[in-house]
């Protein structure tokens, strides 16, 4: 379980509501695939802490085959979207941390977020939670991604000139043996950008302009 906020512009109002989230986070092996690869399947569902709502926008139903020693990525698929990426051993993508940590290499790890790969850097060794740990960052700026079909829908026309793109970041503290997290911090802004949109004619009448208003009925 882990926990976090979400801004996000209301399309009615214009205004941007921010909602407290926790997220259950469930990954289990379910298939053996042979040759040293595992099959995974993962499913996180977001509630929101005050009412405990469902948020769709943060669910997911991922799967994952990874090579159970390197814990390399061969593929991903996510079951919402059908969104699909496949790696090769020779791409050396990992689907977490591998055991153990090398402080002297980066990595470079899946992120969902983006489908595809982000650059995880050694910052430091630092305690978190009484455990050494080695500290490890990735940052994208302007990442283009897919629009959501759903806000592509209600953008009509003008989602096939529109663009999405991610600006974020991501901490990890890893334990330096096990390569397992001890702790984690993101943070992901998500912008969408709109082609010009046309301009509405200026409505103007002559200056001699008379208009008469013709009532039928009692004046009470």
């Amino acid at each position: 379980l882990y926990g976090g906020y979400l801004e996000q512009l209301d399309t009615a109002t214009g205004e941007v509501g921010k909602v407290d989230f926790t997220i259950d986070r469930r990954i289990q092996t379910v298939e053996e695939l042979g040759g040293g690869k595992l099959k995974l399947e993962e499913n996180i569902v977001a509630k929101e802490n005050n009412t405990g709502a469902e948020i769709d926008l943060l669910a997911k139903h991922n799967i994952y085959h990874i090579d159970e020693q390197s814990i390399n990525l061969f593929l991903f698929e996510d079951q919402n979207t059908g969104a699909k990426v496949e790696y090769t051993k020779d791409d050396d993508i990992q689907w977490i941390f591998p055991h153990p940590v090398d402080k002297d290499d980066d990595y470079q790890v899946f992120n969902m977020n983006i489908l595809d790969y982000s650059g995880a850097v050694f910052v430091k060794e630092e305690e978190r939670y009484g455990v050494n740990c080695y500290l490890y960052k990735g940052m994208e700026v302007d990442y283009e991604v897919p629009i959501p079909g759903h806000i592509a829908a209600s953008l009509g026309p003008f989602a096939e000139n529109s663009s999405m793109k991610l600006t974020l970041w991501e901490k990890a503290w890893v334990h330096p043996l096990t390569g397992s997290i001890i702790d984690y911090a993101k943070e992901i802004n998500t912008y969408l950008y709109l082609p010009e949109l046309p301009e509405v004619p200026e409505i103007k009448y002559p200056s001699d302009l008379v208009s008469n208003t013709g009532f039928d009925g009692e004046l009470i």
